[in-house]
């Protein structure tokens, strides 16, 4: 509960955590903004954006979820292919390591800069 009111003026209902620039609004009057916790979020905000669009991809299909997801395609792959979906697009020797193994590297390496002093 405190993540929704401590120092705010107007209470924050609806916490989201899957943008970087999310998660900083919802710490901010609860954690130092010059607090390790704020700057690995801020050094992984890219990581944490491509996972989210990818994810929606998968757990949504509509037309801002295909489009996000349009970009992270373009990004790897040069140019939108239409046949590439999440799988193809996760397990894919093309880049190697696949994205999947990519992202949970990612994620193990953000969890433990979290928690450093």
């Amino acid at each position: 509960m405190l993540f929704h009111t401590h120092g705010r003026t107007a209470p924050r209902y609806q916490l989201r955590w899957s943008k970087a620039s999310e998660i900083k609004k919802n710490v901010k009057y609860v954690i130092d903004a010059r607090d390790n916790f704020v700057a690995v979020i801020d050094r992984n905000g890219a990581l944490i954006d491509e996972m989210r669009r990818v994810r929606n991809r998968i757990a949504h299909n509509n037309s801002q979820s295909r489009s996000h997801y349009r970009e992270i395609v373009r990004r790897h792959y040069g140019a939108y292919l239409n046949n590439v979906t999440p799988g193809t697009l996760l397990l894919s020797q093309r880049v190697t390591p696949c994205l999947l193994d990519q992202y949970i590297r990612g994620a193990r390496v953000l969890a433990k800069d979290l928690v450093k002093a």
